[in-house]
């Protein structure tokens, strides 16, 4: 409920800012005029976000001896951009998604490696995306006004600090532990809690089998590296809806390529704050980056009309998927009590 409020805001804050009586009837007609190929184009390529980092987490699942098949990649993916999508973090689909994997036979001990590794790759691919946006077009790093800089130069920040963190705990298993144990301690000491030493016994057992799945993970490096591509393809599928969409609405191509380079410092800026699904900040983003090469009124008409595709439309099919996903799952539970 959050989360629908925050987005209504959003919308409502976007379309004040262009000049004139800007309205959804506006915007509808301007849809309605469209090139419908380019907006299809658009619609699939926002998919692809959903579709790659299944791709990506299958792969790593085969590197680890787990053969999963493509709907099942797909329902991880929709898992985690569902509640990436509503929870005040980039990863707090992770959870959901392990709990999926789960349910479809994979070890609890290499879902959380397998998790692990992608995040590392995930983060990485973000910031490789950056440094292709500034050969696509360098201008990009003049796009922006001081106080967006200040949200992209947080969110590098944030990323950088995120593959580093997420690096250590993959490979030196005793941090991993030490975060664990200090949770357990804690539940135990509020009475959550019990037989908290029968546990650390049995999470001992898990670490073995842990380290286990990242060594074979690891050792694997064609499907870490096919990984990271997927996690990259995925990057740019959804800053391509932008693209798309200005060629949807009468752009030319060679004048949408900056759009690409600005989505993309977007996308880093985005993990600056705390917020689902950066609403708010990702919206001013792209208002100031596009403003750039575009008039107001252009780029409050691009921002609604991309933004609704790639973030709200994604996560309302990713919602779908995961219902869908969580009933042929997860009903076999509720059956065995």
């Amino acid at each position: 409920m959050i989360t629908i409020l925050l987005a209504i805001i959003s919308v409502i804050l976007v379309i004040k800012q262009a000049s004139g009586n800007y309205s959804f009837s506006e915007l509808y007609r301007v849809l309605r005029s469209a090139n419908q190929k380019w907006l299809t184009l658009a619609f699939i390529s926002s998919l692809g976000f959903i579709y790659f980092e299944g791709r990506a987490l299958l792969t790593i699942l085969k590197g680890s001896g787990y053969k999963k098949n493509e709907l099942q990649g797909i329902l991880f993916g929709a898992a985690d951009n569902y509640f990436s999508a509503i929870t005040p973090s980039a990863s707090g689909g992770q959870p959901v998604c392990a709990f999926f994997m789960i349910l479809t036979g994979v070890p609890g001990s290499v879902v959380t490696a397998v998790i692990l590794l992608n995040l590392v790759l995930y983060t990485l691919a973000i910031i490789a995306s950056g440094l292709v946006a500034v050969c696509i077009w360098p201008e990009v790093v003049f796009a922006f006004d001081p106080f967006s800089y200040c949200f992209i130069l947080l969110g590098c920040g944030v990323l950088i600090g995120l593959a580093f963190g997420f690096y250590m705990i993959l490979k030196n298993r005793r941090v991993l532990e030490k975060i664990i144990n200090a949770i357990l301690g804690f539940l135990t000491r509020i009475h959550i809690m019990r037989n908290s030493e029968e546990r650390k016994e049995r999470l001992k057992e898990y670490m073995d089998e842990y380290e286990i799945a990242v060594h074979m993970m690891t050792g694997h490096r064609k499907y870490v590296i096919r990984a990271f591509f997927y996690n990259l393809f995925q990057r740019f599928s959804q800053i391509l809806v932008t693209f798309f969409v200005y060629l949807a609405v009468g752009g030319k191509i060679w004048e949408g390529i900056p759009l690409i380079s600005i989505q993309t410092f977007v996308s880093i800026g985005s993990y600056s704050v705390p917020i689902p699904g950066g609403m708010g900040v990702v919206d001013y983003l792209m208002l100031n980056g596009f403003q750039s090469v575009l008039s107001k009124a252009e780029a409050v008409q691009l921002e609604l009309i991309s933004r609704g595709i790639s973030f709200y439309i994604c996560a309302v099919l990713s919602g779908i998927a995961v219902a869908i996903g969580y009933y042929i799952y997860a009903k076999d539970i509720y059956a065995k009590h």
